[in-house]
């Protein structure tokens, strides 16, 4: 921590090149010169006073360690004091209060030698196993830290597209609701100018009522199913059904709606006939939702296209359009809950964010899988692939085909397609 540690650490190359160094001369004197039975046979003063040196050195040096180990508590500090202890005692040795066992110095010196350095590299191989699992319990910490971060980063996002679509919800909600309300205003005023008045009145705005009472319900349909997906009560009820017939049938019965954009809506199947399991009534809702989304975004004088094929795993539906398409950025999270394309409240388009995140529950339901194909170059094409299985029964299973003039069915496209006001 001393500014001389700093240097030490910073140039520690430099460092450890020099302490080599001079161990190595140091080593190199004291054989080749004899240095110690020189000084001790000639009693120098010399000999004291380096040996006092040393001594008051390691003392000085024990006390400071001492310290620091008391005010850090760290192991690595005992195994320095424990050496440097054992050199200190060695050191005595070398004084003439020893000198009746002189003789013996050597070997003394040599066992506590021996046995410094055991305690050092025994001392230094704990505290290097004891750093390396301390190291990975701050590397865990530091993982969940930045695990914790991602996650927050996420709930961020999460919460930033939560306050977004509930500002948009309100927006939607808001919309029919002024509509509806605007149109009883006038049928109000007109009640009192005499009962032609009002019945011209109500015809005039029967239709818009129709429409945006149906807005409001496609609305909180699909936001009473998101709650119901979420917290797993939503049930299918899997049959044995002619999946050819039942998207031809929804095909041709979107036909008259889209007359007014002058939109063409066009079928093509490489296969006849083909039962499969699945949920009729999900996979409807499924393909009306692709539908009205590609019908809102298709200019006038547009194309849908429509194509459905099977393998021995997959039954594959695309429905293409030449529309405005879906921008890249968007395109990734198109399936994420309340992610829109424009989310500003002057959008062109009306739509609350959630549709295509029901249309993946519901196919991922279905065991199936549903994406946006990449690389189109204009419009958009999204592909559901749904399992091509049977549920195997002995008795048959209710099996009708979808009337185009069946009343629910009609009133289901109403409903999807209630958003989409270049159609009323």
């Amino acid at each position: 921590e001393s500014k001389y540690a700093n240097k030490i650490v910073k140039n520690k190359k430099i460092s450890i090149i020099i302490i080599i160094i001079i161990n190595i001369i140091g080593t190199y004197l004291e054989i080749k010169l004899n240095l110690i039975n020189i000084l001790v046979k000639r009693n120098t003063i010399i000999w004291y006073i380096l040996q006092g040196s040393l001594l008051l050195y390691y003392t000085l040096l024990l006390l400071k360690l001492t310290k620091r180990c008391i005010i850090k508590n760290e192991f690595i500090y005992t195994i320095f004091i424990g050496t440097i202890s054992i050199f200190t005692i060695r050191r005595l040795f070398y004084f003439n209060i020893f000198n009746n066992v002189f003789n013996n110095v050597l070997v003394y010196n040599s066992i506590l030698t021996f046995i410094a350095y055991i305690i050092l590299i025994a001392g230094l191989y704990i505290e290097m196993i004891r750093r390396i699992e301390l190291n990975n319990i701050l590397n865990n910490q530091v993982n969940n830290l930045m695990g914790f971060e991602k996650k927050y980063n996420e709930i961020k996002e999460i919460e930033k597209a939560k306050t977004q679509f509930f500002a948009n919800l309100s927006h939607e909600i808001k919309t029919p609701i002024n509509i509806i309300y605007s149109c009883f205003q006038l049928l109000d005023i007109n009640k009192g100018k005499g009962e032609t008045e009002l019945w011209n009145s109500y015809n005039k705005y029967y239709g818009t009522i129709k429409q945006n009472c149906y807005r409001l319900l496609r609305l909180v349909n699909n936001l009473v199913d998101m709650t119901k997906i979420d917290s797993g009560y939503m049930s299918l009820t899997f049959v044995n059904y002619e999946i050819v017939s039942l998207v031809e049938d929804i095909i041709l019965s979107i036909v008259p709606y889209v007359e007014s954009k002058n939109i063409n809506v066009l079928f093509d199947t490489y296969i006849e006939e083909l039962e499969i399991k699945c949920d009729p009534e999900s996979i409807e809702r499924v393909i009306l939702n692709l539908l009205s989304n590609a019908v809102k975004f298709t200019n006038y004088n547009g194309n849908i296209f429509v194509f459905m094929d099977a393998d021995d795993d997959y039954v594959t539906i695309r429905i293409k359009d030449d529309g405005v398409g879906i921008s890249e950025e968007v395109q990734e999270e198109i399936f994420k809950r309340f992610v829109q394309e424009d989310k500003s409240f002057n959008r062109k388009k009306e739509g609350s964010g959630i549709g295509l995140a029901l249309v993946k529950s519901l196919v991922e339901l279905h065991g199936g899988q549903v994406y946006l194909e990449k690389g189109i170059e204009k419009g958009s094409e999204f592909v559901v692939k749904l399992p091509n299985v049977r549920i195997e029964t002995e008795e048959e299973t209710d099996n009708k085909i979808i009337d185009v003039d069946n009343k629910p069915l009609v009133q289901k496209i109403h409903i999807e397609f209630s958003d989409i006001y270049e159609l009323y």
